[in-house]
């Protein structure tokens, strides 16, 4: 996320910023920093009709500017995007004062955030979002035959970028036709791996998959890349783990990032870090039931005083 200016007035610290998101973790940052009644202000696009003198009506779709006061906000993971719902609070052309409208924010779009008052959390929210430091992320392939999920695990979310589905035929049918099909997989897989992932970016690449499928595959990466003459495998495979997974779904991502052979490897990541705690707080939930209860329960700054008796603190943002 990239600050291009901010004033925050000392007395009451109420104040505006105008930022842009530069990557997929600041749209989760700025999901967190919004709140009902905060007001956004940001180009749009709005289907505004148009009247002639004759009285006929025409719609047309036009890019406007736009400030509105937030009363709901969804974000959507699929599209990595933000729809921010309110009214209209400030006088425009084309649309009233009080009239609804629903923004869009998307990367690298530039907009005004304005609060009565930035608190703590949401100064801290966007200091972190702004440090060019904390951008440590993993890539991961989730392998088995004739399905591979990409993902990006960083900081705040996890991503697919890429899925890939090929139906394979049994092995027992025809060895020749089925690694005909499975080499056209991998090469498929391979293909969107250069696409969607830069090693300029990622500290480790972690392939994973059941039984040899990744095996397979890293071998051809290499012999692809070396065909191709280029040095896309060879100039990275220092980053690539190679590790074991119940599945190709990303869901088995999670078991891996909470396994003590990753772990050991990749020191100081947030997203091991916290599928570390998530996993012995189920270890725990499995062994003595009885000591736990689930409330919904408001967080005070009390927590501050007794900081020392609590090992750790989860939050979730839904609850069932």
């Amino acid at each position: 996320m990239k600050i291009l200016k901010k004033h925050i007035e000392h007395k009451n610290q109420g104040g505006i910023v105008v930022v842009s998101l530069e990557k997929e973790d600041d749209m989760y940052h700025l999901y967190n920093i919004i709140n009902n009644g905060d007001r956004i202000t940001s180009s749009t696009v709005r289907a505004v009709i148009h009247e002639s003198n004759s009285g006929s009506t025409t719609k047309q779709r036009m890019k406007i500017t736009l400030k509105i006061s937030v009363e709901y906000i969804t974000f959507d993971t699929d599209s990595c995007s933000l729809h921010i719902k309110g009214k209209c609070c400030e006088e425009n052309e084309y649309v009233k004062i009080g009239q609804y409208h629903t923004i869009d924010i998307e990367l690298n779009q530039t907009f005004t955030v304005e609060k009565e008052c930035w608190d703590l959390v949401h100064l801290k929210i966007l200091e972190d979002a702004c440090d060019s430091t904390n951008t440590a992320e993993i890539a991961a392939v989730m392998m088995q035959d004739g399905l591979a999920n990409i993902c990006i695990v960083g900081n705040t979310m996890t991503l697919v970028k890429c899925k890939i589905e090929k139906h394979l035929p049994k092995k027992r049918q025809s060895n020749e036709i089925y690694m005909k099909a499975r080499n056209k997989f991998f090469d498929e897989v391979y293909l969107a791996v250069t696409r969607c992932i830069n090693f300029d970016h990622i500290k480790v690449l972690i392939i994973a998959s059941p039984g040899y499928v990744k095996d397979d595959f890293v071998t051809f990466m290499s012999t692809k890349s070396a065909k191709l003459n280029d040095n896309y495998y060879s100039m990275h495979k220092s980053k690539i783990i190679k590790l074991h997974s119940s599945s190709g779904y990303k869901k088995s991502l999670d078991e891996i990032l909470g396994s003590d052979e990753i772990s050991s490897q990749l020191v100081n990541f947030k997203a091991v870090d916290e599928t570390k705690a998530l996993k012995r707080f189920y270890d725990m939930l499995g062994k003595r039931i009885s000591v736990f209860s689930y409330f919904v329960i408001i967080i005070h700054i009390i927590l501050l005083k007794v900081h020392k008796k609590i090992g750790c603190v989860m939050v979730t943002i839904k609850y069932y």
